[in-house]
């Protein structure tokens, strides 16, 4: 993105600023998994649907990172986010259009909403955030993720249970509003690099220089694809996690929406807390690569462990499962992002961060879509779908290990 030579001083207000944005585009991200089964009902979809409608939001959102580049440049990280938010309100606003394509593409557009928050949220940091606390601060901003799936989990059903899923729309949308324009008094200061002089258009977006530019950027360092990938298949489990925890739990426990949203919320409660804590160490050990090792060994553990979930199970121990999925499944976030920017070249922090969450997002694409087709062919056997998709998190140890090596290799090189 915007190439600088100098880093800032003043960090709060910027770590303010992506972190409320960072809280409200989550919550719209997970907006539909919470509030599907009550749609279901209405509308007579089955439980795969709600797989490929998160899907589609995750292809919305990747779509929207491979080209997003030329509208940072010009409008700005800020503006970008804003401007990105205004699809939300459009999708919200679709899903009370009576035909059944209405929540297909509002499921897009919601997507679409978020494609801007993390590359722009990363040029900010990178460019104000002191060096030796950027993982942690990476971890805030991912936990402020979690956070705004902490308000979807509990606000969503409180607000469903006295104004029905309509309701949950309205809400949704006077948050979203409330959220983008808390940000704008400190746009013109985070803004103030953008390049006025840039011409958008159709080219810009979708030429092929451009929408490659974020995979060339993570190749351009030596084991850094390879580790983006291996973030990429964490994804498929925790977007699993997050598009159907909430059905799981209604569907075979039989727990009630309101009792399956806190759940939910619980899971992304911890996930705040897991993300600091990831980030925390990470900084203190120096070694990202090693806490996304432990995490790929983690994810695996804890979703076979979800598919042996039944009814029988006390609520207590459901819900500590979910705690543990906080850190296990979903703390490693801010941590792969970090390690990222801070290997990449500064003049291609942007597009490599860009890079790195459009795999993670494939993973999130094709995780609840291949599970709902799991469910379909199988008559609705989730633990079969969840020990799949934990095995397949379990083959990103390789590639973590690659980043590994080369590091280690490097240390013995300076030592000679």
């Amino acid at each position: 993105m915007l190439q600088v030579t100098s880093k800032p001083t003043g960090w709060l207000g910027p770590v303010v600023a992506v972190v409320l944005l960072q809280f409200i585009g989550s919550f719209t991200l997970v907006f539909m998994p919470n509030v599907a089964p009550l749609m279901a009902v209405e509308f007579g979809w089955s439980d795969s649907m709600i797989g490929f409608l998160a899907a589609l939001i995750m292809a919305g959102s990747m779509s929207f990172l491979m080209a997003v580049a030329p509208l940072i440049h010009r409008a700005g990280p800020v503006r970008s986010i804003q401007f990105g938010l205004i699809f939300s309100v459009a999708a919200f606003l679709l899903l009370f259009v009576p035909l059944w394509i209405a929540p297909v593409i509002a499921s897009f557009l919601i997507g679409l909403s978020y494609g801007p928050s993390v590359p722009a949220s990363s040029q900010v940091l990178q460019r104000f955030c002191p060096p030796r606390r950027m993982s942690l601060m990476f971890s805030i901003k991912q936990g402020a993720g979690a956070l705004g799936g902490v308000c979807a989990g509990l606000a969503l059903p409180a607000v469903a249970s006295f104004s029905g899923w309509r309701g949950t729309v309205v809400f949704a949308i006077i948050l979203v509003v409330a959220f983008t324009a808390s940000v704008q008094p400190l746009r013109a200061n985070l803004d103030d690099q953008r390049d006025r002089g840039r011409r958008l258009t159709f080219r810009a977006f979708l030429s092929a220089e451009n929408l490659t530019r974020p995979i060339k950027a993570l190749a351009a360092v030596p084991g850094l694809l390879p580790y983006a990938l291996g973030g990429g298949l964490l994804g498929i489990s925790q977007g699993c996690w997050n598009a159907f925890l909430v059905t799981f739990l209604v569907v075979r426990l039989d727990y009630s929406l309101t009792h399956a949203g806190a759940i939910f919320a619980t899971m992304q409660a911890a996930t705040f807390g897991g993300r600091l804590l990831m980030g925390w160490v990470s900084d203190w050990i120096r070694s990202g690569v090693a806490i996304m090792r432990f995490i790929s060994v983690a994810t695996f553990a804890l979703t076979v462990a979800l598919a042996f979930v039944s009814p029988a199970w006390p609520g207590w121990l459901v819900a500590l499962l979910a705690v543990a999925s906080g850190l296990g499944v979903s703390g490693w976030n801010g941590v792969n992002l970090s390690e990222v920017t801070t290997r990449a070249p500064r003049h291609l922090i942007g597009e490599a961060s860009a890079g790195a969450i459009v795999l993670v997002m494939s993973g999130h694409i094709v995780g609840p879509s291949f599970f709902g087709i799991m469910l379909w062919l199988s008559g609705g056997r989730f633990d079969a779908a969840f020990i799949t998709v934990g095995t397949i998190s379990l083959m990103s140890l390789p590639l973590f290990n690659r980043l590994h090596k080369l590091d280690v290799a490097a240390k013995h090189r300076r030592a000679d």
